[in-house]
This record gives C-alpha cells, sequence and structure tokens, in this order.
C-alpha cells in the first residue's frame, strides 16, 4: 500500500467530505502519494481529483503510522478551500461532494476519518500517531456487522471496484 494524504478542508465550521463511489461511505478526500511526490503535494492533487477544488494546505495536523498491514502510514493536513464554485460537483471517484457541519458529521463516516478531523480541531502541534484504532478485530467486527460494505471495499483495493454510477 502507498503511503496517503489526506486533506481535511474546513470552511466556515464545516468539513468538505466526499461519498466514495466504490463503498458508498463518507470519507475526507485523500490517496496514495505517487513516487517522489510530497505529500503536501499529493494533498493538493487528491482533494482536487476528488472534489473539484482547489486548496491551500495550513498546516500538517500529524503523522499516522500503522501498527498492522490494514494500513499505510497517512499523512494529514489541515486545508481550505481556495475557491468554492456555486454547486459542488462529485469527480470520477465520488458519487457525492459537501459540507457538513462539525457538530453534524453523517453517520457513515468512516470511523478513522473522524478521529482525523476530531484531533485536526484541537489544533494541538504536529506529531506521530499510531493507528491503534485500526486492528483486525475492529475489520472483523466491521466484516460481521457491515459485509456487504466490506466486501466492495476488499474488491476495490484488489483493483475491482463496484461502482454506482
Amino acid at each position: 500500500m502507498k503511503e496517503a494524504a489526506i486533506s481535511i478542508i474546513l470552511y466556515n465550521k464545516k468539513v468538505l467530505l466526499i461519498k466514495r463511489r466504490d463503498v458508498p461511505v463518507w470519507v475526507v478526500p485523500g490517496g496514495g502519494i505517487e513516487e517522489n511526490e510530497a505529500p503536501e503535494t499529493a494533498a493538493v492533487r487528491e482533494a482536487k481529483e476528488e472534489t473539484g477544488i482547489d486548496i491551500q494546505v495550513i498546516r500538517r495536523v500529524g503523522i499516522w503510522l500503522p501498527i498492522n498491514r490494514l494500513a499505510a502510514p497517512a499523512y494529514v493536513f489541515e486545508c481550505r478551500p481556495e475557491h468554492i464554485p456555486a454547486t459542488l460537483s462529485a469527480q470520477e471517484e465520488a458519487s457525492e461532494v459537501r459540507f457538513f457541519p462539525l457538530d453534524a458529521l453523517p453517520p457513515t463516516l468512516f470511523f478513522l476519518h473522524r478521529i482525523w478531523i476530531e484531533t485536526a480541531l484541537k489544533n494541538q502541534p504536529d506529531r506521530v500517531y499510531m493507528m491503534t484504532e485500526l486492528t483486525y478485530w475492529r475489520a472483523s467486527k466491521l466484516l460481521l456487522t457491515h459485509p456487504i460494505l466490506t466486501i466492495r471495499y476488499i474488491l476495490s483495493r484488489l483493483g475491482l471496484p463496484l461502482n454506482d454510477r
């Protein structure tokens, strides 16, 4: 798995989220860092690819390191939009793009992304965190409680996404 760059895009006490096409859950924009690409550059690129919005990186919130093979290191950045179009439009990887009030995040927001948002809002100095919440036990529990979503996620990781186009 590639290291990831994550963009927490905040504006007027709201956060920009995308609803993935392959696994219909809400997440913050982000994705793999390309070879020889700086994490900040990847965060800007991924946000543009997934939301159509140009952003500016404000600060690095932290680096999350995996404790197992379920994830890759993630560089998480607090960002702000440079310009917000009158109408948000989903790009190729998303079925929906929307700003959510920070006190009304969707229930289907992926739990690790909720942690990243909460950490960004604390405005603490940049540091390294361990992804202790992402365990084999929790993955097994997700498989049992949300089997279709989990299978869709596994298929997307294998290069066989089930898009709802």
